[in-house]
């Protein structure tokens, strides 16, 4: 630290040590980063007090020079040299510090001298505030290579506060401060491998199990002739339907990322904004809703079916066949509309909450509305309204960029994560949360109806098969099967559900952050009733199956 009260270099020996003294005022224009007045140091005891990761140019130099950031940090400055400060060839004096160091100074016109400056590896020197203050000023990045207060992004080399690294918002405009090995809060698809292979495998074992399930009950459902079976048999071909559905859906993000590869961490806006994106998402859902509800009513039905055994036989009426019908569309309608409402223009400023603009260097990432209006705001000074809806956002945007227009492309409801699920991993604050909740709350009272309903089934077969006794073998084996065949239903119903229920839960409630595990719950635990259902409900069929085209035993 060498500081000069004096002109001239001739007597400066004699004043070493005297007019040396500390003192740092704060620079009349606002400092670059700063969102709020750093605190004024006065004394030591403001030491190890201040997040140095949160201060920049020549307050940030003061701090860490002083020792007084709470985690240790390395000082910025070097030693001066006798070629340093190449860009002052007029004002560049020679002199030496307090320890007998040669050093530069830089004669003022009131002939007094100053050593606010920082050497840079390429000879030039930049005064402290333009030290760790976010922007190249040296033109060799020198004088922010050694700060702990930015981020380098990999790709635009353009700097960032630390503290927007890996906070979950996109601050740079190559995303390499969310895209990175240290963040783990990436939208990608397939974080690991053992879930891609998942994805391939479940989805190819559900698509062929339920087409040949659906061809084998279609076949029957002619044949049949009583309410019970035509009722069953019926709601078996919508689950298995739904099944399909949830089977086709992994084979396509599963195809997606081996053929378009726009589930990486960098193109991800690439791959949520796209209408297959949306397509998948709507489709996986109408597939898990349709499984879901039809399999609650077929419980319903079995063990309405159990309590009315005398009826079996009854031959089904017109107007069982219209209820029928009726049920089924019902069951379809829902579960479309469920899926459909967050894609409706209609309902954009509920459902939409960011906007990507591909390449465009002021809004970076896929800002959501808050940013957008801030962006707006700066740029037509006259706007006085803190919040508007897409539609008006829109033609002001496009108004900004006259000569070279600007499209955004909408992050939906499916565009929340890589997989374009449904988005039951609402953080609590999420307006969203209210029909992520309300649609939650339908499926948990389902899987309670399915297991209440199938464990009374489970407890009459088995009370049957006590009465019957040992002399009807026949009896005693179908009923150890249905309860074989019941107990593995409710066990996969309860395994793919309630941990998924209870992670949504506790998500939105904002007990837990559960989101990173939504490729899990939804590549390999959800979709495993997809290929367990028809194994299950069409056990004989699929041997005689196999038999036929095995000849196996």
């Amino acid at each position: 630290r060498n500081f000069h009260c004096m002109s001239g270099l001739g007597k400066l020996q004699d004043f070493l040590g005297k007019c040396h003294k500390e003192h740092y005022h704060r620079r009349p224009f606002k400092t670059l980063g700063l969102s709020a007045e750093p605190p004024i140091l006065t004394s030591k005891e403001y030491a190890k007090t201040v997040n140095c990761e949160e201060v920049f140019g020549e307050l940030y130099v003061t701090l860490a020079c002083h020792s007084y950031c709470k985690k240790e940090v390395s000082c910025p400055l070097t030693r001066l040299n006798y070629s340093s400060c190449s860009n002052y060839p007029h004002s560049r004096v020679l002199t030496i510090t307090d320890d007998y160091k040669l050093t530069v100074v830089i004669a003022e016109k009131d002939k007094t001298f100053r050593q606010n400056l920082f050497g840079c590896t390429n000879g030039k020197c930049v005064e402290y505030g333009k030290v760790c203050d976010l922007n190249d000023d040296c033109g060799d990045a020198s004088d922010e290579s050694s700060c702990s207060n930015n981020f380098k992004c990999t790709e635009s080399g353009e700097y960032i506060p630390k503290s927007m690294k890996c906070n979950g918002n996109f601050d740079s405009f190559d995303l390499t401060d969310e895209c990175n090995t240290d963040c783990d809060n990436q939208i990608k698809m397939f974080k690991h491998k053992a879930v891609y292979v998942a994805a391939w495998d479940l989805g190819s074992l559900s698509v062929i199990l339920n087409i040949a399930v659906i061809s084998q009950g279609l076949k029957e459902l002619w044949n049949l002739k009583t309410r019970i079976a035509i009722a069953n048999k019926s709601f078996v071909i919508f689950i298995s339907l739904g099944d399909l559905l949830q089977g086709i859906f992994l084979l396509t993000i599963a195809i997606t990322d081996e053929l378009v590869n726009k589930s990486t961490c960098i193109t991800q806006f690439d791959w949520t904004t796209e209408d297959i994106c949306s397509t998948i998402g709507i489709m996986s859902t109408i597939g898990s809703l349709m499984s879901l509800y039809s399999m609650t009513c077929l419980s319903i039905i079995r063990a309405r079916g159990l309590k009315n055994m005398r009826t079996h036989k009854d031959s089904i009426t017109q107007k069982e066949i219209m209820l029928l019908l009726i049920t089924l569309t019902g069951i379809l309608l829902i579960s479309s509309t469920v899926a459909v409402i967050p894609v409706l223009p209609q309902f954009e400023d509920f459902f939409v909450t960011k906007f990507y603009y591909r390449n465009n260097k002021l809004f970076v990432g896929a800002p959501d509305s808050a940013a957008h209006m801030r962006i707006l705001k700066d740029y037509f000074e006259g706007l006085r309204v803190e919040q508007m809806s897409w539609k008006q956002i829109r033609p002001l945007v496009s108004e900004m960029f006259v000569n070279s227009p600007v499209v955004g492309k909408p992050v939906g409801f499916y565009g929340s994560n890589g997989f374009c699920l449904f988005n039951y991993f609402s953080p609590p604050r999420d307006p969203q949360i209210w029909y992520s909740g309300s649609i939650l709350c339908g499926n948990m009272f389902c899987v309670g109806v399915i297991t209440g309903c199938y464990s009374y089934v489970n407890t009459v077969t088995t009370h049957s098969s006590a009465l019957v006794g040992a002399h009807n073998k026949h009896v005693i084996k179908t009923n150890r099967r249905i309860q074989r065949n019941i107990s593995i239903l409710i066990t996969t119903d309860l395994i793919s559900w309630v941990p998924f229920i209870a992670a949504c839960l506790v998500n939105m409630t904002g007990i837990m952050e559960t989101s990173k595990w939504y490729s899990i719950f939804s590549v390999i635990i959800l979709p495993c009733n997809s290929f367990i259902n028809p194994i299950v409900i069409f056990d004989k069929k699929l041997k005689m199956i196999a038999k036929r085209f095995c000849n196996v035993e």
